[in-house]
């Protein structure tokens, strides 16, 4: 690939040497630890090496239809774990070696004189990302050769073969090609563009229709890359599940639509610098972790949960158990959150297990904004009194469901509330605000194929475009005990492991966690979670608390960093505050470097040294971790 050999001498101080990314990111596990040798001289400077840039054109247009985009470009590179600042200014962005652009560039969106030095920028070696360009001044930058053909029906986008570095991630046919939304008919999906290209570009991607997704054009020492679809519908749309359907099967499966966006961006990162640097989305030196979860929605599940909490302590899993706080009888069933019960579910947290809330009731119309309306504050088990009789739930609230099984366990088990998974897993639009309003810090009410994604990330007010961005975390689940149209059991659980863990492996190629579910409600279901366990490679796949797995992204999400690498001593150097630091006990950055490192540091902006360590992750990869 060219890279530039006059201006990044100037940003890095050190020449680049041509770099092709071969596909390590799905390497076997970690190596031992490396000998490092003692730094030779103490860090007293640090000049940053590279950042990417987030260029927000948002405000030139519609600010309230574009913050969607600005959110979108964000998740994108918060994702991608690539260290990036924020800017409106061209000539700020300009410093970079790589822009993301955060929305589509309409007609006149960029002046000629902004259009002009982004043309300069590219040819001495730096690196755009955009969405749609409608505006033929920026042909010659982005590689096309007329206006983009837009219309809604377009289903699937498919990467081009190939040994292309910036596919690196992409070796899953789910991957390799992905799907804007479902065709039952010629039914409208998102917006599209197609391209045509001119004589200096290629195709990276191409529609259904044959028409060109994504355009790489080399330009002098740089280059463009042209999307044709809009940031908000492959990452905001889905994370609202308004995504026309896109899912190729609702769970037990690998969905990486939305993914693939950050993986790509992180890829042309690593292609373009010889030392490159993100932060991991995998705690500790894991490449993935399988965090179980269990509902507990039915006698049988309070009765039979103990085989799975001791198991699961035998392997040192500190695990989640959702527990129902079902007190009444109606059609549904009868009264199970007994004295009994309760005295059971203390057993749980003696095994060091988490608890979390399934509701109240576990109601099958959860998701009717009527039936369950927003209801009062003031709700209590008292006043509380919810009934599904003859197919429909009366005197029912989402503060009720939230609320009164929240303030039940809490008094119960003497413990702190802060995840809720609803019954069936459905929603509603006034679940969000009373997370929120109840200081819950976890949703899981998606799978991770409905939603597109296998990463967590923060729920909209109202599940709506416009919503407040809220503190309410949505962690999706990848995969369940439930399987449409073959459901598990005695005489097949060791089959359904295995699909389980085929989902876990996808999973850990992209470094994603694997959220599982399981009722234990039946005896089996324990050996069927020690099938999957037993299959896994522990040094590879760590066994971790879903709270836990939340704590690390909201820190990671918070942490912020600058890396330095000085050649003379062959050192890599990251920056962070002294706060994030110190709340990131978990956090890794990945190093990717084509040139010798011998020592790798952490300090804070007063050049105070912390403790890490390194486990190489692959040839030329090792994950420096936050003691």
């Amino acid at each position: 690939m060219m890279k530039s050999t006059i201006s990044l001498i100037v940003l890095y101080g050190f020449m680049f040497i041509a770099a092709s990314c071969s596909n390590e990111v799905h390497t076997p596990a970690p190596d031992p630890e490396p000998e490092l040798p003692e730094p030779s001289l103490p860090i007293t400077e640090f000049k940053s090496m590279a950042q990417a840039v987030l260029l927000d054109l948002t405000e030139r247009e519609d600010p309230t239809d574009n913050a969607r985009q600005l959110y979108s470009a964000r998740h994108i590179l918060e994702v991608s774990g690539v260290p990036y600042l924020e800017t409106r200014d061209v000539e700020v962005a300009l410093e970079a070696s790589l822009i993301l652009i955060s929305s589509p560039i309409n007609v006149g969106l960029l002046t000629p004189e902004e259009i002009t030095l982004l043309n300069n920028w590219t040819n001495n070696g730096g690196v755009v990302i955009s969405p749609v360009c409608k505006d033929e001044a920026l042909q010659a930058l982005f590689g096309f050769s007329a206006s983009p053909n837009y219309h809604k029906n377009r289903y699937l986008m498919s990467w081009v073969s190939g040994s292309y570095p910036e596919l690196a991630y992409f070796d899953h046919e789910n991957e390799k090609t992905i799907s804007l939304g479902e065709d039952n008919g010629g039914n409208n999906v998102i917006k599209t563009y197609g391209y045509s290209l001119n004589e200096t570009a290629k195709a990276l991607a191409y529609f259904d229709t044959d028409e060109v997704a994504v355009i790489r054009n080399i330009k002098g020492e740089g280059r463009a890359y042209l999307f044709g679809v809009e940031w908000r519908d492959v990452i905001q749309r889905p994370q609202l599940n308004r995504d026309f359907e896109a899912e190729r099967v609702y769970s037990n499966g690998f969905e990486p639509s939305a993914d693939v966006f950050p993986l790509f961006v992180r890829s042309v990162w690593n292609d373009i610098h010889p030392v490159s640097a993100w932060k991991h989305t995998i705690p500790d030196a894991y490449k993935t972790v399988l965090i179980p979860s269990h509902d507990v929605d039915a006698t049988s599940g309070y009765n039979l949960m103990g085989s799975m909490s001791d198991y699961e302590k035998s392997v040192n899993l500190k695990s989640i158990y959702f527990m129902t706080t079902r007190y009444f009888r109606d059609d549904i069933a009868k009264p199970y959150y007994t004295e009994e019960n309760i005295e059971l579910t203390r057993k749980l947290i003696a095994n060091g297990h988490t608890i979390g809330c399934h509701s109240v009731g576990h109601f099958p119309d959860f998701s009717n904004d009527d039936l369950f309306p927003l209801g009062s504050l003031s709700v209590t088990k008292e006043t509380y009194n919810p009934q599904y009789i003859d197919g429909k739930t009366e005197n029912a609230s989402t503060y009720g469901e939230l609320k009164v099984s929240k303030e039940l366990l809490e008094a119960d088990l003497n413990v702190n509330i802060r995840s809720f998974r609803p019954g069936h897993l459905l929603t509603n639009s006034f679940v969000t605000e009373g997370l929120r309003n109840l200081d819950y810090s976890f949703h899981t009410a998606f799978t991770a194929c409905d939603v597109l994604t296998g990463f967590p990330f923060f729920e909209r007010m109202g599940q709506d475009w416009g919503g407040e961005l809220s503190t309410v975390m949505q962690i999706p689940i990848h995969t369940s005990d439930v399987f449409k149209g073959d459901n598990i059991s005695e005489e097949n659980y060791l089959q359904k492991a295995d699909i389980w863990f085929d989902v876990l492996n996808s999973h850990k190629n992209n470094y994603a966690p694997c959220v599982l579910l399981v009722h234990p409600n039946r005896d089996w279901k324990t050996y069927a979670q020690q099938a999957l366990i037993d299959k896994m490679d522990r040094t590879e796949c760590g066994l971790y608390n879903f709270e836990a797995y939340g704590d690390f992204w909201i820190a990671r999400n918070d942490f912020k960093f600058e890396f330095d690498y000085q050649a003379e001593e062959q050192r890599l150097i990251i920056r962070a505050s002294k706060t994030s630091i110190g709340k990131s006990a978990t956090i890794g950055v990945m190093v990717e470097s084509e040139l010798p490192i011998k020592s790798y540091h952490l300090i804070d902006n007063d050049f105070t040294e912390y403790p890490v360590s390194v486990t190489s992750f692959g040839v030329n990869k090792n994950l420096v971790l936050i003691k």
